[in-house]
């Protein structure tokens, strides 16, 4: 379990922590076990040279999210 101190305005200095999946906690909150994922994502770049001071980098991410995993805190 990861945990550390946050702040909420409401409230101050707030305990934050990250539970797995299949914790009680999280299970009660409607958590269950991770099952394996598959992805396809897309990344182009480049880079060009200018001159001798300059330098142009062009790059290009394509991250579908549709079912990615995010970390969201909750002060309670």
């Amino acid at each position: 379990m990861f945990q550390t101190t946050g702040f909420s305005p409401e409230t101050g200095l707030v305990e934050v922590g990250q539970l797995p999946s299949t914790h009680p906690i999280a299970m009660g909150l409607g958590g269950k076990e991770l099952t394996k994922e598959t992805a396809r994502s897309l990344s182009l770049g480049t880079v060009l040279e200018l001159s001798e001071d300059a330098t142009l980098t062009l790059d290009y991410f394509e991250l579908p999210s549709e079912t990615a995993l995010r970390c969201q805190a909750t002060y309670l």
